[in-house]
């Protein structure tokens, strides 16, 4: 059944819209170092990436004094990175969107823990002093996306995927795995491979559930985000599950995050949870901007 599925999705996943030109665009502007100027001409290519751009800019977060009326403005305020990561994100949300069908997840929680885990994944890689990563945060975003593609696609199938998880209290994955063979983590890792992104987001979606198994090359990258995926499951954040900080430790991302940065044995939990509490902002923000 597993080897059917496989084929199944993978050609699905073939038959998916073709990505937009712009997002092509900036999908090798992530692989280059491109100028500040040529980045802000394919942005203004779409208007409606053009619009969201200019929404986060302005948003509190990011608290610049004067508003930013131009795409330029705001690539020179926030960076290459930054903008780069967002305009992809936004468009792989508008190829993804559910067809009319009813979607069996709930999407509004689905974006909204996805945006946690890439904002706390830019945070944490700060917070430890491990390096600021490049494309970090886009990782942390798209980690989970293979659900939205077996959502779709497997739609029925899926229906019983949930159905198992709560029925019988046990993991998405593990009820994913019993039920189809395969698991959003496997997805996910094809379609970035699909878009020809860079491989830090396959291997993320890969291995963002077994940090273990993550090549050298990335498992700081897959460890940052695995992390910043138990932190966005705390239940004061409601985005869903419960932990709290002697689990957190436990975990394999944790434990290998110990192992490269002996530092982060002294990180305060309690104190770095709380001033997530200023990350709330940025989140609220980029679910308006993917219209969630």
């Amino acid at each position: 059944m597993m080897e059917d599925f496989e084929s199944k999705i993978k050609q699905t996943i073939e038959y998916l819209p073709p990505i937009p030109s712009v997002m092509a665009e900036l999908i090798q502007a992530l692989n280059d170092d491109i100028d500040l100027n040529d980045l802000g001409k394919i942005i203004s290519k779409d208007p409606s990436m053009s619009m969201n751009v200019l929404k986060v800019a302005n948003s509190a977060f990011y608290g610049l004094r004067n508003k930013v009326a131009t795409i330029e403005h705001a690539v020179r305020m926030l960076g290459t990175r930054e903008i780069t990561s967002l305009c992809i994100a936004c468009s792989a949300c508008s190829i993804l969107r559910p067809s009319s069908r009813q979607p069996t997840i709930d999407l509004i929680m689905f974006w909204r823990h996805s945006v946690a885990t890439g904002v706390f994944s830019k945070l944490l890689s700060s917070e430890l002093n491990i390096g600021l990563l490049n494309n970090i945060y886009l990782a942390g975003l798209i980690h989970d996306v293979g659900k939205i593609v077996l959502d779709r696609f497997a739609h029925d199938m899926y229906t019983d995927v949930l159905r198992l998880a709560r029925g019988q209290n046990i993991s998405v994955l593990e009820a994913e795995k019993r039920v189809i063979g395969a698991s959003h983590d496997m997805v996910g890792a094809w379609l970035m491979e699909k878009w020809q992104l860079p491989i830090i987001f396959s291997q993320v979606a890969m291995y963002h559930h077994q940090t273990y198994k993550a090549p050298d090359e990335c498992l700081i990258a897959v460890s940052i985000v695995s992390f910043a995926n138990h932190i966005s499951k705390l239940k004061s954040f409601c985005f869903g599950g419960e932990i709290d900080g002697t689990t957190l430790r436990e975990t394999d991302a944790f434990k290998i995050l110990e192992r490269i940065n002996p530092g982060v044995r002294g990180l305060d939990f309690l104190d770095f949870i709380e001033s997530l509490n200023g990350a709330r902002e940025e989140i609220v923000n980029i679910e308006r901007v993917i219209n969630v």
